[in-house]
């Protein structure tokens, strides 16, 4: 839920549909991803990027009935299949009741698809005890046919590994994957952000905008690069597009008070500093930099309170002569 928290849904969607969009999900979205490993990405779109279709949601419950009683039928002969399927079930239903539209990871199917797992090891067990009875030829074929799978699951893993050497390779690969997705180009930026490479930065940052132009992180995140290059005036711009989108959001407005601050606009920073710390009171850069900036002005007074709180909060910067 927390890693989702900018893209909750519930307020838009009744208890129903809420409802039916776990059942689809869970379905179209999960088990389906489990059965068929293909396209696979630390992030994935789900089939809809809107509310699915009532075909959709209608095939997605018969699909349900119809392994609800299969698990009834097979009880009372063997729990397997009724163990599994809970087991998937119940291990999904925390990323089920959090309504969202539009993505969402890998990681919430690595231990519900156990349950899976367990079905298939539990048939293939049962398989290989009445495996003398049945005729050489089909003994044959199904044991080659489960040994191709095997080979062919080991070597997809073997390649997928290769993915996931640093955050680079596993963005592009997502990205090569998927490419209408903007939180793809913008992982990806942020990673070339860590490693310095500032014109990959920008580019990932600008492709995810070009996406999803209401993106304020995006902007958030390429304005921070900007500064970095010293094209303060570019990077009050996004800054200031990042504030349009989302007026509560505290870094653009310390990024923008630095940024205008560099750039000479020593009042428009404090402006910028004061509204971070009306919206966080206890954010610490802020009172660094607003302190600094009034230092800059030669209003020591004011300089050296800023500082001081900010030493009271645990980050002491302050120079000799604002000494408590």
């Amino acid at each position: 839920r927390q890693s989702y928290q900018n893209m909750l849904l519930e307020h838009l969607l009744s208890g129903m549909d809420t409802f039916f969009l776990g059942v689809h999900r869970l379905v179209f979205y999960f088990l389906l991803r489990v059965l068929v490993p293909v396209h696979t990405t630390l992030l994935f779109p789900q089939p809809h990027l809107v509310f699915p279709s009532s075909l959709f949601v209608t095939s997605a419950i018969l699909i349900v009935i119809f392994l609800g009683c299969l698990s009834i039928y097979f009880a009372g002969h063997s729990p397997v299949i009724p163990f599994g399927l809970f087991f998937f079930a119940a291990g999904l239903f925390p990323a089920l009741s959090v309504v969202i539209i539009g993505h969402s990871a890998d990681r919430f199917i690595y231990i519900p698809a156990i349950g899976i797992f367990f079905i298939f090891a539990a048939g293939f067990s049962r398989f290989y005890e009445f495996c003398p009875s049945l005729p050489s030829v089909t003994r044959i074929a199904a044991i080659g046919f489960l040994f191709l799978i095997s080979a062919s699951l080991g070597l997809f893993s073997r390649k997928e590994c290769a993915y996931w050497k640093d955050g680079v390779a596993v963005w592009s690969r997502a990205i090569a994957t998927y490419q209408n997705l903007a939180l793809y180009w913008y992982n990806r930026g942020v990673d070339y952000d860590k490693l310095g490479k500032n014109l990959k930065a920008v580019n990932d940052f600008t492709s995810a905008l070009n996406i999803d132009p209401n993106f304020y992180a995006g902007f958030n995140k390429r304005g921070r690069v900007y500064s970095r290059l010293d094209q303060f005036g570019r990077a009050i711009e996004d800054f200031t597009s990042a504030i349009r989108l989302k007026p509560d959001f505290p870094p653009a407005y310390l990024n923008r008070g630095y940024a205008r601050a560099h750039n000479g606009d020593y009042n428009g920073a404090i402006t910028d500093y004061s509204k971070v710390l009306q919206l966080e009171p206890n954010f610490v850069n802020a009172y660094i930099n607003r302190g600094w900036t009034y230092y800059s002005m030669g209003n020591i007074n004011r300089a050296c309170y800023d500082l001081n709180r900010a030493c009271a909060l645990g980050v002491c910067v302050a120079p000799p002569n604002c000494a408590q």
